[in-house]
């Protein structure tokens, strides 16, 4: 936060130096020569000389700067020109692919320190078509090989969950509860109604209705990026959905894998968690963005602040608590027994959230062809291994103080525990998203962006997330081994029936 507000100090004392770079006569004596402009590589670099003499009796201290409408930004400072000389200057600047295949910029030569500012205007084409051909061609030979590769990998690990699910399902409470026709038809007869809301979160048909959302969504983004990328929207979004897909669902191998170890829960229950993620991704993104468009409207926060303001504040509210409602969905169920059980579950939902998150991001928030492939490629790696994590551990947090609650037998008053457990999950959420915005102010300006306090943060959380599963495995064995004396009387019993 003291980082933002250093950097929005800073912007405000420059403001008047870019208006006075603006404020300057056009009758300095020179001739600026600038290259083709044919760029095959972004960001390219631009040669160009300036041949300029000083008529005055001062020194000149010439800038180069480049004019947007009404602002003039600095690009570079020349040198110093001495009162009654002649020079040739030779300079350089960079310059970033913005989408358009041809363009010209127009830039200027300012000269300060006399009586009068005075400059020299100059235009600058950019042709781009040669870089944008060369990654067609680069996407495209990715796309072919990524994407099958990824979509295999992801068929062969959802099969072996599928079978591994299916090969060790337990009994349940109840004789034949997790069969194939209890998935599709569940055994809702004298069954509470607390476990109705669980039934359904649970059942295919409501995974397929899930499913139809999130496909609309697709379209939607599909049609959004197309406009945005062109000839390669197809490329991008599909690699985009094979990056955000591919981590989360090894992350969610590794919750099933420590689920059989611990808890041996059905797979039904950690299908619908990931798939309500999913659904809460699409229904944050709509209340974040119904937010956003308020705020703007209603002229209440400044238009500097107002990006801060929905990362920081809006965004963690909404999200943890519509991932937190799918939570409070399937706590009603028998088998949702106890923190560690929330743990997973929890996780698992955050997980979802954070694929259809990030593949939103990926396809329609940053374009590779702006900012180049590798630092796409890193930001695709950089976002899934963290925020996927970060997502889980936020609503394991939840998962984890309403299974606790359950534990202790709060009966009615156990789902109450879901206000504190939100504020936490939010807390998290509100810090994690605090260190990405100081983050993008510390990889500013660098081709390969480095993070630092996002990571470390997400780093201590994973931590943090192991000792309390640790302890939640502890509980949970402790609660079996006092329960089983009963159950094993009671086995004792029927035989000798």
């Amino acid at each position: 936060m003291g980082k933002m507000l250093a950097l929005m100090a800073l912007i405000a004392l420059l403001c008047p130096l870019y208006a006075s770079l603006c404020d300057f006569a056009s009758g300095m004596n020179a001739e600026v020569y600038i290259g083709d402009g044919i760029f095959n590589a972004s960001p390219a670099k631009i040669e160009g000389t300036v041949v300029v003499q000083n008529p005055s009796s001062s020194n000149w201290l010439l800038r180069l700067v480049r004019i947007e409408g009404a602002i003039c930004e600095e690009e570079k400072v020349l040198g110093v020109l001495q009162p009654g000389v002649k020079q040739a200057i030779s300079f350089s600047f960079d310059r970033k692919y913005s989408g358009e295949a041809k363009k010209t910029d127009q830039y200027a030569i300012v000269a300060t320190g006399g009586d009068t500012p005075v400059g020299k205007y100059f235009r600058v084409g950019e042709d781009w078509t040669a870089y944008e051909k060369e990654l067609h061609s680069t996407l495209n030979s990715i796309t072919v090989i990524v994407v099958p590769a990824v979509a295999l990998a992801l068929i062969v690990l959802i099969a072996i969950l599928a079978e591994w699910a299916y090969s060790t399902h337990t009994e349940g409470e109840f004789q034949n509860e997790y069969t194939m026709r209890s998935l599709f038809f569940p055994m809702i007869k004298d069954r509470p109604g607390s476990e109705l809301a669980a039934d359904i979160l649970l059942s295919p048909f409501f995974w397929v209705v899930e499913a139809l959302v999130i496909g609309a969504m697709a379209g939607i983004i599909w049609n959004s990026s197309a406009e945005k990328l062109g000839s390669v929207s197809t490329q991008v979004i599909t690699l985009s959905l094979a990056g955000a897909l591919f981590l989360p669902l090894i992350y969610f191998a590794i919750v099933w894998y420590f689920n059989e170890i611990f808890e041996k829960k059905p797979m039904r229950f950690f299908a619908a968690a990931f798939f309500w993620g999913m659904v809460a991704a699409l229904l944050a993104l709509f209340a974040n963005s119904y937010g956003l468009a308020w705020l703007r409207g209603a002229g209440l926060v400044d238009a500097m602040l107002l990006g801060f303001i929905t990362t920081a504040a809006i965004a963690p509210v909404t999200e943890e608590i519509l991932k937190g409602l799918g939570l409070l969905g399937l706590f009603g169920h028998h088998e949702y027994t106890d923190a560690l059980n929330g743990l997973l579950l929890g996780f698992s939902i955050g997980l979802g959230f954070s694929f259809i998150e990030n593949w939103f991001y990926f396809a329609s928030k940053v374009n590779p062809l702006e900012m180049g492939l590798v630092p796409w490629g890193f930001l695709v790696l950089y976002r899934t291994f963290f925020n996927s994590v970060a997502h889980g551990c936020f609503t394991a947090a939840l998962g984890g103080a309403l299974g606790w609650a359950k534990s202790q037998r709060l009966g009615r008053f156990a789902p109450l525990v879901f206000i504190p457990g939100v504020q936490l999950a939010i807390a998290l959420h509100v810090i994690f998203n605090i260190t990405a915005i100081l983050d993008s102010f510390v990889a500013a300006g660098r081709e390969i962006p480095v993070f630092i306090f996002n990571p470390t943060l997400v780093l201590t959380l994973l931590g943090i997330m192991f000792v309390v599963f640790a302890i939640a495995v502890l509980q949970a064995r402790a609660r079996v081994l006092r329960g089983r004396p009963t159950e094993i009387m009671r086995k004792g019993l029927e035989s000798q029936q």
